[in-house]
This record gives structure tokens, sequence and C-alpha cells, in this order.
């Protein structure tokens, strides 16, 4: 915490350093949300975000509705279901106004990540949320790409997700992704939010929504292992980040032929071309003593990841889309981050669905790895 008192200072000490006092950066980034926590980053900093991010949700849901709601600098639109307001307006009190819909209350998902300051802030998102006339599905601690998953599977509009992101553990945020899983935008979104939030927030319905905790945990795990069938008996290293996906590949590669390294990473990586170097060495170490077939780097957000052959060299994005496209496969892309996404069916940004399609790839061939890369 930080002290505001000025104590015993002089006036034209305390004037020098407010004009040399560092001005702090948006919190609207084009990742969404984020700044350090308990000095940016605060249960009332987030909770008033979803006051802005809840009723844009409304506002689409409920478009009719909206039009007789006040907006800033705007005429609210009268209520001709009145007889009395007919009369006002000259209109024929006699004429039937067609009521309006009942309000529909979006459907959002709220998860977060695995940091300790994650579960907090999402209780306080999560409440304001119902609040705002949302109905609210708490899925409590979970990995990016499950996140996802859950708006998929729970048939939501869209969803809450509190997280830093691949920044350190200090920092963190949230981000906002549409019913197919695609992030809010800054220029599109974001800055929406940022505009509402120079007002008041009004809430745009009197009734709260309602609160549920629900669990995709079975169902993401169900919907991952076809992918790991039908493989050769390849060794295998990976390092994460996230500790959902430790301990989840092992129960998914129950049955590989092969072997699995899976190992564990105490520092937040990843949004680069590159890997850190410190932990490229150490799976170039690993692979090289091991003699293992292929290696990857799992980052934070658990959608980054980052390919290294047999002879622990990293994969360039366009050698990964090589490997990940062998053969007949659909279509990947990259961001060029160490994001790829996948296809057919729905677009998934998904390290442990990379990994999948990698071991795919290795399996249809007895070349090595790098064989590929020539």
């Amino acid at each position: 915490m930080h002290r505001h008192e000025p104590g015993h200072l002089l006036t034209q000490e305390m004037q020098a350093l407010r004009e040399h006092e560092p001005t702090s950066a948006s919190l609207f980034t084009p990742d969404g949300i984020r700044g350090t926590y308990c000095n940016e980053i605060t249960r009332p900093t987030l909770s008033r975000v979803a006051m802005a991010v809840a009723r844009i949700f409304w506002e689409e849901a409920n478009p009719d509705r909206m039009t007789r709601l006040p907006k800033f600098d705007l005429s609210p639109a009268p209520d001709l279901r009145l007889r009395r307001q007919r009369r006002a307006h000259g209109l024929d009190e006699a004429v039937e106004v067609e009521p309006l819909p009942p309000a529909y209350q979006p459907e959002l998902v709220v998860g977060h990540d695995s940091r300790i300051s994650s579960p907090e802030l999402a209780l306080g998102v999560a409440n304001t949320l119902r609040l705002w006339g949302c109905r609210v599905y708490d899925t409590g601690c979970q990995s990016r790409p499950e996140f996802e998953f859950a708006v998929s599977q729970l048939q939501a509009v869209g969803g809450v997700y509190i997280t830093g992101g691949v920044e350190p553990a200090e920092r963190n945020g949230l981000d906002v992704v549409d019913g197919l899983g695609w992030d809010w935008t800054l220029r599109h979104d974001w800055e929406r939010v940022e505009s509402l939030l120079q007002h008041e927030v009004e809430r745009p319905v009197r009734s709260a929504g309602h609160l549920t905790s629900e669990s995709t945990r079975a169902a993401y795990l169900n919907s991952l292992q076809p992918l790991f069938k039908g493989l050769r008996p390849l060794r295998i290293a990976v390092g994460c980040v996230d500790p959902h996906q430790t301990r989840l590949l092992p129960k998914l590669l129950e049955a590989f032929p092969g072997e699995l390294l899976v190992y564990p990473i105490r520092r937040h990586f990843g949004g680069r071309t590159d890997p850190p170097d410190a932990l490229a060495d150490d799976l170039h170490e690993l692979l090289r003593s091991e003699e293992l077939d292929a290696g990857m780097l799992m980052g934070s957000d658990g959608r980054a990841c980052y390919l290294m052959d047999e002879r622990g060299e990293v994969l360039l994005p366009e050698q990964a889309l090589r490997v990940l496209q062998f053969g007949s496969f659909p279509e990947a892309t990259t961001d060029h981050c160490g994001r790829y996404r996948l296809t057919p069916g729905r677009s998934t940004c998904d390290a442990i669905r990379t990994l999948a399609r990698l071991l795919q790839s290795l399996s249809r061939s007895d070349c090595p790895m790098s064989w590929w890369l020539k």
C-alpha cells in the first residue's frame, strides 16, 4: 500500500515530486485489461469495468428495450404504452401499442486463472454482472482454453476471464470473449467500455440476474481424449506454466504408447516469437540428454506454445505451421507470438490441442522432426 499524506514535506518539494511523478499507463491494452494488482487493479476497479461490460452485453441482447432507456447526451424515447403518454404526444390513445418482449438475461461465463489475486477479483466481477441483469455461470479456476470451451459448452453469449495473461505474477486484469471465443478488440470494444466509464454506468434493469456454479472439466477432458489416439510411440518433453495443464496432460496420455515427460515452469512467459532463452536452454539440454523426439514449452496463458525438434532447435512460426499442417490436416494459423488456431469446426487456440496435432503429424512418418525443416 502507498501513503498519500505529505507529512512535513515543504510545498515546493511536493510540487517538484508531482511534476516528476510518472503517469500511469491506461488499463486498456490490446490484450485486455491489465495492471499491477493493488496499485492499478483492485476489486472495485474491475467491478466497475464489469458494469460497462454487462451493459454492453445487455444492450446487444435486448435491442428493443434499450430504446426505452436513457442514454448519455440523448433524450430517452417516450414510453408510448401508456395512454396518457400517447395523448401528450398527440397520438390516438385508442391505438394499441405492441408490448415489449420480456427482457432476456445475457448468459455469461466467469472464470479465472491460478494467480493468487484472481479468486477475489473474479468474485467481485461475477457479483457485478449478476446485479447488472446477467445470468452468470461461475466456472472457477481453469486454464484460458478450458474457459473458452466452457463458453461454448454452456452456449453463453460471452465470458469474462480474470487473468494477467502472459505478464508477471504481480500483474492481473481481465479478458472478455464473445460467444465464439474471440477476444474483444481494443478499437471496437474496449474503447466503448472506456467511453461508458467516463460517466456513471446505470443498471439496464432493476431485477438482478442469477449466479450458479458450473464445472466443464469432465466435458473438456472428454473432448481432448480422442485427439491422442492412434499415435506411434514417441518420446516427448513438455514444460507447462499453467498448473491445470500440468495435471491434465498425464491423464490425457494414460494410453499413449510412448513416453511423456511433463515438468512445471515457475515463471510467466508467452506472447513473443521466441521463448525465453533460459527456458529454451533447459529444454534443449533435456532433449539432447534424454534423446527425445520433440519438445514443447506451453505459455502461461495456456495458448502460446513453442515447438522444438530432437536437436533442441526452436521452430520458427512458419516451420511450426509446416509441421502442424503435414499430410491432410486442415488449416492452422498463427499470430507469430506462439499462438496457433486450429480447424476444422470451431476455431480453437489451445496449447494442448496444438500438442495433439504435433503428435499426429509425427505419427504419420518415421522421419525425425528436423528432417521436415530442411
